[in-house]
């Protein structure tokens, strides 16, 4: 466990590093990723949490392997993705194949460099798997669960979106009420937050992104998260047996993708936001437009049929309980909504401040989700 987190966070600094991201800007990004309320709520499932802790070291030798063009580094990633096939989280393999197919396509310099390239990995990477994939397929074939369950189970409504940035929507430990609305929104599928102060700083962090390809890169990883993550509410598509998607469920898993997206950009504001020509526009954001403008589509085309209203009444029940959590949220939003309106006021300070709030942020929520999601010894062990 702790390996294979220091892989992972050893990856991600150097990948950021290579960007000119600050040890500041890294020691945020570091905590959103691999400390959110994804890979808190998600270690009961260990092999797709070591998977997706892997995933930055993974891009990072991708990038090597682009950049310098020395195989050592494709063969090195196709080893530690062979390594993650063997845990067995082969939803989380698919999603970095696509991943790691798409930067190779976004750094490759015309059509016949890119399908060279990953002709080369698939090779490398199917002669390390081989020895899996019989059994693999007959666990599939034979699986009481093939066949079974559709794979837009779990997805979240368009107005689901919330809950990457609040935390407990639905309350937590025995007053946990996901249930009410969807008998698949079970506490550690739907509880994805990554801190508010890290969403609303990554917002101001994509404009210091100066590499085009890497910007489309990161667009395309939020792409995918809204649309397998929200696939039962995208007309069409969720009735087409999209193989080999189909194979899998709760594509909202795909959150980690999201999760990597606003760590590097908050890693990015924090390293580069003290520059004296840094100022809040409104422009800046244009470039979240399609994506507000598809789940307000989504939310229209399925009016009704989607869980907002049930929320919405879960809401004004009486056995609802407001935590002490919401003030300190509405704190959080506060403060990094003032830091960036006094950003020309705080200059050199804005690293430290922003960097405090997202620490706190996801400290504080991340001790209650622990507190509330995991049981003691005592409860697991038989008494002796």
């Amino acid at each position: 466990h702790l390996l294979v987190y220091a892989l992972g966070s050893a990856g991600l600094f150097l990948f950021l590093r290579k960007r000119d991201v600050t040890v500041l800007g890294f020691a945020a990004a570091n905590l959103i990723y691999f400390f959110s309320f994804f890979h808190l709520y998600h270690q009961q499932h260990f092999n797709m949490v070591l998977t997706t802790w892997l995933f930055p070291f993974l891009i990072y030798l991708l990038d090597q392997f682009v950049s310098k063009k020395q195989m050592r580094y494709l063969i090195l990633n196709a080893l530690s993705l062979a390594f993650c096939f063997y845990l067995g989280s082969f939803q989380v393999i698919l999603l970095i194949l696509l991943v790691q197919g798409a930067y190779l396509f976004f750094y490759s310099q015309d059509t016949k460099e890119f399908f060279t390239r990953v002709g080369i990995y698939a090779f490398l990477f199917l002669a390390l798997v081989l020895p899996a994939l019989p059994g693999m397929l007959d666990l599939y074939a034979y699986s009481n669960r093939s066949g079974q369950e559709a794979f837009t189970q779990g997805s979240f409504s368009p107005a689901m979106f919330v809950s990457t940035v609040f935390p407990f929507l639905f309350n937590f430990g025995d007053d946990y009420m996901g249930a009410i609305v969807s008998r698949d929104y079970f506490m550690h599928e739907t509880y994805v937050y990554l801190g508010v102060a890290a969403f609303i700083f990554s917002l101001f962090g994509f404009k210091f992104v100066k590499d085009e390809k890497f910007k489309k890169f990161l667009l395309l990883l939020v792409s995918l998260f809204l649309f397998l993550g929200f696939i039962k509410y995208v007309p069409l598509l969720r009735s087409i047996d999209l193989v080999p998607f189909s194979f899998f469920r709760y594509w909202i898993r795909s959150a980690f993708l999201f999760n990597f997206v606003v760590a590097v950009l908050c890693g990015y504001f924090i390293s580069f936001a003290s520059r004296k020509s840094f100022s809040v526009k409104l422009g800046d954001l244009k470039f979240i437009l399609p994506f507000a403008v598809y789940l307000g589509v989504l939310e229209i085309v399925n009016f009704g049929k989607t869980h907002s209203l049930t929320i919405l009444h879960l809401l004004a029940r009486d056995d609802y309980v407001f935590g002490f959590w919401y003030v300190i949220w509405g704190v959080v939003v506060i403060l990094a909504v003032l830091t960036l309106v006094f950003s020309k006021k705080l200059g050199n300070r804005i690293p430290a401040v922003a960097c405090a709030l997202v620490f706190v942020d996801l400290l504080v929520f991340g001790i209650l989700s622990f507190n509330t999601g995991v049981r003691g010894i005592p409860e697991i062990l038989p008494q002796v």
